[in-house]
């Protein structure tokens, strides 16, 4: 019987955590509920105008914030409720939302890689 088990769990990929007040959070991957919102949100924060924010343009700034506060929020609401976007906007410095930020793209990232390695099997 176990000759004709598929196991996925190999297709996982490798554990990854972030530790946040306390909380450890997964970001080894982006649940499947999830994708095409944090999907829209890194598109979404990639049209920003990165030579505005070196400029000190507040808007655009103001604008790259909120966008990384939704994506945090997003992603982590789902396993740990009490971090929404007010949680981020008042707990959380602009350092550790931007690691967390990054970990969260990794995350993405990888997915559509195995999204692709599956395309090409």
């Amino acid at each position: 019987m176990s000759e004709n088990v598929i196991d996925l769990d190999i297709l996982k990929p490798q554990e990854r955590y972030v530790k946040l007040h306390g909380e450890t959070i997964d970001v080894s991957f982006v649940p499947v509920g999830a994708t095409f919102e944090i999907d829209a949100l890194i598109r979404e924060m990639s049209l920003i105008d990165k030579e505005k924010i070196d400029a000190g343009d507040v808007k655009e700034n103001e604008s790259a914030f909120n966008l990384a506060v939704r994506l945090a929020a997003a992603f982590c609401r789902r396993s740990h409720p009490k971090f929404d976007e007010e949680f981020f906007k008042k707990s959380v410095n602009s350092r550790q939302l931007g690691v967390l930020v990054q970990a969260i793209r990794d995350a993405l990232n990888d997915s559509y890689r195995g999204v692709e390695e599956y395309g090409k099997n």
